[in-house]
């Protein structure tokens, strides 16, 4: 799970994968979206309902609506601050290097340039969202009086995932070592390059 600032020997680019001026990508991005969230949604919901069974949709206490609908209103916003938080802090964590965080109009990315990190690596940056924020969030969810509010975050953050769960299975169809990496030049928009071993002849 080591990233490494010098691409290894007989490692060569395979491939960039970008959802912008590309309208296959697009095109399967818009056909996933919608099973993807629905799913998404109801295993999240069957896990609240694990967490909290009574009655945990409506446990708001009197008098406080106004406060619960203003939270529903700014959670798409947290949950998306969170989202993009929890992948600056996987990076950091596996590179040991502050990752930039760059805005190409109205999408957010987070790089690391001048890093490759092997397959491993860079499943678990991209995975983390969809694992801590559930493992964080599920447990507010069972105490909190408006644990739907919570709930609505953690829906929001898993819709928002379905780039880097297809960037994920694009990733795991990649046969043979594999590295994936930002060059120092990369655009905001350009996407994740992949590189793998060249073939001996």
């Amino acid at each position: 799970m080591h990233a490494t600032r010098t691409l290894p020997d007989g490692f060569a680019l395979g491939g960039t994968l970008s959802a912008r001026g590309n309208a296959r990508v697009q095109r399967i991005l818009s056909l996933l979206a919608l099973p993807w969230g629905i799913g998404s949604t109801a295993v999240l919901v069957q896990l609240a309902a694990l967490v909290r069974p009574a009655n945990w949709t409506t446990g708001v206490p009197p008098g406080t609506p106004t406060a619960l609908y203003a939270g529903l209103l700014i959670t798409p916003v947290v949950a998306l601050l969170a989202h993009r938080a929890v992948h600056v802090a996987a990076l950091w964590w596996i590179t040991g290097a502050r990752p930039v965080v760059r805005r190409h109009g109205w999408r957010v990315y987070v790089t690391a340039p001048g890093w490759y990190l092997p397959r491993p690596a860079f499943l678990a940056v991209i995975a983390a969202p969809l694992v801590i924020l559930p493992l964080l969030g599920l447990p507010v969810v069972a105490v909190t009086p408006a644990g739907v509010v919570v709930l609505f975050g953690l829906i929001i953050s898993a819709w928002s995932a379905i780039g880097d769960v297809y960037t994920m299975g694009v990733v795991v169809r990649i046969r043979g070592p594999l590295y994936v990496g930002d060059p120092d030049d990369a655009r905001p928009d350009q996407g994740h390059s992949w590189y793998v071993r060249q073939s001996r002849r």
